[in-house]
């Protein structure tokens, strides 16, 4: 199946994101920043799920409703375009998904 949007990794079987929950944590005296996103899909989902990142360092993505960490993996490949995939596979069934990410600015 065509992606969505040729401009991204998503896959256009995965269910839309309806609702991000954005936190963001400055340390000027270092120049970074790290943040949380709790994701909210619009459906139950269950295998990968790919996201869209650029220029992030991926911590850790935890199963918000147990708050155990889950697999991931940030491909290493950087597209000019679309930055690096994230994949995350959870184990079961999901809807929302927390992943924390730092950054250099």
């Amino acid at each position: 199946m065509a992606p969505i949007d040729p401009h991204s990794f998503t896959d256009s079987t995965h269910p839309l994101t309806t609702h991000i929950s954005l936190s963001l944590y400055f340390d000027f005296s270092t120049s970074t920043i790290s943040s949380s996103a709790l994701l909210t899909l619009c459906a139950p989902h269950t295998g990968d799920l790919l996201l869209d990142t650029r220029s992030l360092t991926i911590k850790s993505v935890i199963d918000p409703i147990n708050n155990t960490p889950l697999p991931f993996c940030l491909s290493s490949d950087v597209d000019p375009i679309k930055g690096q995939p994230l994949t995350v596979s959870p184990h079961q069934q999901f809807e929302n998904l927390d992943y924390f990410c730092h950054f250099s600015i």
